[in-house]
C-alpha cells in the first residue's frame, strides 16, 4: 500500500469478509453461567488486533407526544407544597392526558380535558369552568380570554364524546377532535398563576 486510498480499500475488504466458520467455538465453563455459553472469536484487523462487532444502528425514536408540557407539570408539583389548594389530582390527570394523548386515545383525551376544566374552577373562586370562562379577571389578556371562550365551546364535543348513546353508524370522534394543546396549556398556566 501507497497511500490512504489503497489501505481504506484493503480496510473495507477485510471488514466486509464473513467471519471464520472454521473455528471451533469457546465453551466457557457451566461454573461460571448457568448454562455453557459460545463465544464466537470477533474478526481481526489488519493490524492484528480485534476489532469490535460493528453494532447495527437503530432508528432514533421520535419522542412521544406530549399534550400537557412537562414544565407546566413540574410547575403544578412545586405549587403543591405553598398552595392552599392540593393539586395532586390535577397532577395526575395532567399525566393521565399525556399518556393517552400518545397512546391515540381520542375517548379518553376527551374525558380528561374536561376533568381538568371543571376540576379548576374553584382557584378561580368559582364552581364551574362555564363561570370562569364567563367572567375572566380583567387582567388576563385578550388570547387567554379566546382560549378559555374556545374551551367553554370544546365542553359540548366533550359531552358528545363522553354521553352519546350507542347507534348503529359509527362514530366519528378522533384525535384530530382533540381540542390545540395549546389552549390548554395556556390555561394550566393561570391556573399555576392562581394558585
Amino acid at each position: 500500500m501507497h497511500d490512504v486510498k489503497s489501505y481504506v480499500g484493503l480496510l473495507n475488504t477485510l471488514m466486509l469478509q464473513p467471519a471464520r466458520t472454521d473455528v471451533e467455538p469457546l465453551q466457557v465453563p457451566s461454573r461460571i453461567f448457568s448454562q455453557p455459553r459460545i463465544v464466537r472469536p470477533l474478526p481481526t484487523s489488519v493490524t492484528g488486533n480485534s476489532a469490535p462487532e460493528a453494532q447495527p444502528v437503530s432508528d432514533p425514536q421520535p419522542p412521544t407526544p406530549v399534550y400537557v408540557k412537562d414544565a407546566l407539570i413540574k410547575e403544578l408539583e412545586d405549587k403543591n407544597a405553598s398552595s392552599q389548594w392540593d393539586v395532586t389530582k390535577l397532577v395526575q390527570l395532567a399525566r393521565e392526558l399525556n399518556s393517552n394523548f400518545a397512546l391515540d386515545n381520542p375517548y379518553a383525551c376527551h374525558a380528561l380535558i374536561r376533568a381538568i376544566l371543571d376540576h379548576t374552577a374553584p382557584a378561580f373562586g368559582q364552581k364551574t369552568f362555564e363561570q370562569v370562562a364567563s367572567n375572566p379577571p380583567q387582567e388576563w389578556t385578550k388570547t387567554d380570554k379566546d382560549y378559555l371562550r374556545l374551551l367553554k365551546d370544546f365542553k359540548a364535543q366533550g359531552h358528545d364524546a363522553l354521553h352519546r348513546h350507542i347507534r348503529k353508524s359509527a362514530d366519528l370522534i378522533d384525535m384530530h377532535d382533540v381540542p390545540s394543546k395549546t389552549w390548554l396549556n395556556a390555561f394550566l398556566r393561570l391556573v399555576i398563576d392562581a394558585l
